[in-house]
């Protein structure tokens, strides 16, 4: 088993190679650059790719390949059962992640492309015919799941090729198209081409693609029923559906039972909650007990036992501002927007508020008011503190 974790991997004709049936590989948390091909994987199975930025590489980022015309002792592997989930796959010159492998794949040797972040790639290719795209897969049994896919040259997915075929494709839960409307090259949202059968289309949301949503090149129909395509109306299909506003789609394209409104589609963020006041005063000299906070997460549920104290150590012998921060992450590694907590130390004979307008207004009442009278400046109201009694 083979770790490759934490590099900054740049230049080379391939950044980082797994080669060969000699077993599982796991590569994470690498930055992958400048290479002909940034990660590839030949005739290798059951390897994680995680958590990678991969970007600026010329013939694609990600790729998952047979070794054609390989004839040493390492063409002996077959590519399956692999992983490439999470990764940040962007402005590469050709596909972003491509899974090309001409060896019959039965479901369970099926590679899994999940979760993934794949943006501008093929951008500026001279390649002609159907050019690059987000994601190419020319194999069989291959999941597509819960990726965002947005704003690639020519297509986000392209479904068999002119080198393979493509077999038993899955393509559920992802987000496709072209957003930001800055890329007139972006063409199809799906392309299904001819060597193909058992495309699977389901849970997606396809929006944004100036062309079609879906377009099936192949004699055999595409199940594309449930999924949003942009508008409550559904794609629109010049027979079959001329009112719908959403993308379109070609002839042999099963849309039916579309859904009238976006799916919930990815991991959501979890969420911190302070418990008591975001700012604090105590005097110098007295005790200070941190309330805390609570986080929770829609999927994994309650993580407050994972909250991550930091920031400042309340000193409460010197007066001063503190800021406490809290921080979470989910089982996906998402981070939760981080939550801060001010705490404000004041001397006991502070004979004088404190206003900070930049920010909130807070008034800091002393334990002794000299000679009876208390002078408070005009403020804006903000947040509520604690005052001490």
């Amino acid at each position: 088993h083979v770790t490759i974790t934490h590099n900054n991997v740049g230049g080379g004709y391939r950044g980082i190679l797994l080669r060969g049936d000699s077993g599982t590989g796991t590569v994470t948390f690498n930055k992958v650059h400048d290479a002909n091909i940034g990660i590839s994987l030949q005739e290798s199975k059951n390897n994680l790719i995680e958590d990678n930025e991969v970007y600026d590489n010329q013939n694609g980022g990600i790729a998952l390949n047979d070794w054609a015309g390989c004839s040493s002792e390492f063409c002996d592997g077959i590519v399956s059962g692999n992983v490439v989930h999470r990764n940040y796959v962007h402005d590469n010159q050709k596909n972003g992640i491509e899974v090309k492998i001409q060896s019959e794949l039965s479901e369970d040797q099926k590679n899994t492309i999940d979760g993934n972040t794949v943006v501008n790639n093929g951008l500026g290719s001279d390649t002609g015919g159907a050019g690059p795209s987000g994601i190419e897969v020319q194999a069989d049994y291959t999941e597509i799941t819960n990726n965002i896919i947005s704003n690639n040259e020519k297509n986000g997915i392209m479904v068999g090729g002119n080198d393979y075929s493509a077999h038993h494709i899955t393509i559920t839960g992802n987000i496709i198209g072209s957003f930001n409307g800055n890329n007139a090259n972006v063409v199809d949202g799906i392309f299904v081409k001819s060597s193909t059968s058992d495309v699977q289309i389901h849970h997606n949301n396809i929006q944004g693609n100036p062309t079609y949503g879906v377009y099936n090149e192949s004699e055999n129909i595409v199940d594309a029923t449930e999924n949003y395509w942009g508008a409550a109306s559904g794609p629109y299909h010049p027979d079959t559906n001329s009112e719908g506003t959403g993308d379109a789609v070609s002839d042999l394209v099963d849309y039916g039972d579309f859904a009238t409104v976006a799916y919930s589609i990815g991991n959501a963020q979890p969420v911190i909650t302070l418990a008591g006041q975001p700012h604090i005063v105590v005097y110098v000299g007295s005790t200070f007990t941190d309330p805390s906070a609570t986080a929770s997460d829609s999927e994994d549920g309650n993580l407050t036992s994972d909250i991550v104290v930091g920031g400042d150590t309340v000193n409460t012998a010197v007066a001063g501002t503190y800021h406490i921060t809290y921080d979470v992450s989910d089982s996906e590694l998402l981070a939760a927007t981080q939550v801060v907590r001010t705490v404000d130390v004041i001397p006991t004979n502070n004979t004088q508020s404190t206003i900070d307008t930049n920010k909130d207004a807070r008034i800091y009442i002393p334990s002794t008011i000299t000679n009876g009278t208390l002078n408070v400046a005009t403020f804006q109201t903000g947040p509520a503190a604690t005052i001490p009694a």
